[in-house]
């Protein structure tokens, strides 16, 4: 168990998970903005939420990355190898996860659950099956 190194597999799932994050929100704040971003247009003051929200879940997402990514590697048990699912449990404890922070999402964004469905499995792909694979990239390449 190296932190760096986990921390650095956590750095690039959650980045991966933020960047398509913030080119999917977007797309969908140009095509369909919610009101509150259509009356900051009206007034002009649009720019610094939407440069927030990005640059606030990009870093949101990243942070999310690197503490599963050390949980991940705390509930791997000895000399892993490249596997679809490496860690049943880990998978379960993120999967969890997505579902409770998933749910009241799902609840204020009724009208996208289409959006929030995408992003909980891509959380699910990252996350659950990317992010060990990364933590036992690094790990063996020691």
């Amino acid at each position: 168990m190296t932190p760096a190194l986990d921390i650095l597999a956590g750095m690039l799932g959650g980045m991966i998970m933020g960047m398509t994050f913030a080119g999917h929100s977007a797309v969908l704040f140009t095509f369909n903005p919610p009101r509150v971003l259509l009356k900051r247009i009206e007034r002009g003051r649009a720019v610094n939420l939407v440069v927030a929200i990005a640059g606030g879940a990009l870093s949101l997402w990243t942070m999310i990355g690197v503490i599963l990514a050390l949980i991940a590697d705390a509930l791997m048990e000895g000399d892993k190898g490249f596997s679809l699912v490496p860690n049943v449990t880990y998978l379960g404890l993120v999967m969890a996860g997505i579902i409770a922070a998933g749910l009241p999402v799902l609840f204020a964004m009724r009208d996208k659950w289409q959006h929030v469905a995408f992003w909980a499995l891509l959380a699910v792909v990252i996350y659950g099956l990317l992010m060990p694979n990364l933590v036992i990239a690094l790990q063996n390449r020691i």
